[in-house]
């Protein structure tokens, strides 16, 4: 998968590393303190309303919570996170996702109900309004996250969990994958998700991350050649 030449683009920026902003410890525990609801604590629906004239989607929020003991003192650390929900009023496509500095750390990406997908194109047009709203709208650098196949539930094809099977598409050269799986295809044929190689992106998920229009501006002028190296899967 980054055999090609890939890193310069982030790199060049100085962002080498992108990570929760918790310390490096393990393991860490995820959880939920509240189900979702609908928002006024945030006022993050109205403000997308006022910004953009329109809100394309209902948000909704929940209590979180990340534990995990500190290796040095054996103490455990407990950090509280607000967590959006951005349902898409169109295709029913949720969105999971808190904030960290200047940018959005997706929890999960899924359907509504996920007996009754949507497709492909439906999801890639809800993820274009993600990007126009919640990023460029909100002057967000990025959002990002895991590609991983989770344990939430997904409708069984004759691959039955098609999500971690092994992608075979082609690149603009013609080039076949190698190490794809088929949610990392999934994404990356949409162009609005370039990967971000860690060290563990083989057995954690590969880190996607959607740059705003501004952001991507910006990896475009500090390396061309490796941006478009990082969307050579993009399918238009």
């Amino acid at each position: 998968m980054f055999s090609n030449n890939y890193k310069a683009a982030f790199e060049l920026l100085g962002n080498e590393e992108i990570k929760p902003e918790i310390p490096p410890n393990q393991p860490a525990k995820f959880k939920y303190l509240t189900e979702f609801k609908d928002e006024y604590e945030s006022g993050l629906e109205e403000r997308l309303r006022r910004i953009n004239s329109v809100c394309s989607f209902t948000i909704q929020t929940a209590k979180a919570q990340t534990t995990m003991r500190d290796s040095a003192t054996g103490k455990t650390i407990t950090f509280k996170h607000l967590v959006y929900r951005a349902i898409d009023r169109q295709t029913d496509l949720i969105f999971d996702f808190k904030a960290e500095a200047n940018t959005w750390h997706i929890q999960k990406i899924a359907w509504l109900n996920h007996k009754k997908p949507n497709g492909y194109y439906a999801a890639k047009a809800a993820m274009t309004r993600f990007k126009r709203e919640l990023l460029d709208g909100l002057g967000k650098d990025f959002a990002y996250g895991r590609s991983v196949a989770s344990h939430y539930p997904v409708k069984r094809n004759r691959f039955g969990d098609w999500r971690s099977k092994p992608a075979n598409i082609n690149d603009k050269r013609g080039r076949r994958s190698r190490g794809l799986k088929r949610l990392d295809a999934f994404y990356l044929r949409t162009g609005l998700w370039v990967p971000h190689k860690t060290e563990d992106w083989y057995s954690k998920g590969i880190m996607l991350v959607m740059p705003s229009t501004r952001y991507e501006q910006m990896l475009r002028e500090a390396g061309a050649i490796e941006l478009e190296e990082l969307k050579k899967f993009a399918h238009h």
